[in-house]
């Protein structure tokens, strides 16, 4: 019986660290200021594992059975695309994200209507 229960225990500390992972991180600007709603997506080699966004403090968590040759890829409208690679512990601390760059030079809207003509009957 005891045997039985070291085997169980021993076991399930196991199972946490080879059958599943968090990976957490938090998603800050260069003034460090949390960004909200950043796309956060786990690839392996270059296919979608599992995605997230973060919340209002910019923090997010991924389950993941494995943590080996993972990348985190973060995106946010008006920002740079960062990419991560995933420590062991699947601790990523605060990830800087820096505005891009690229904006637009102008936006043109163009609208085409149909003409409709009204007639009217008289009786």
């Amino acid at each position: 019986m005891k045997h039985l229960i070291i085997t169980i225990v021993a076991v399930l500390g196991l199972s946490s660290s080879v059958f599943g992972r968090d990976i957490k991180g938090r998603v800050v600007d260069v003034g460090g200021k949390p960004m909200e709603f950043v796309n956060a997506v786990l690839l392996k080699d270059s296919t979608f594992v599992i995605g997230a966004i973060t919340n209002s403090n910019g923090e997010f968590c991924l389950s993941s059975d494995i943590t080996a040759g993972l990348i985190l890829r973060l995106s946010y409208m008006g920002f740079d695309t960062k990419f991560v690679d995933i420590t062991p512990d699947g601790e990523l601390g605060d990830i800087k994200m820096a505005n891009s760059n690229t904006q637009l030079k102008e936006v043109v809207v163009k609208g085409n209507a149909s003409k409709t003509h009204l007639q009217v009957i008289h009786w």
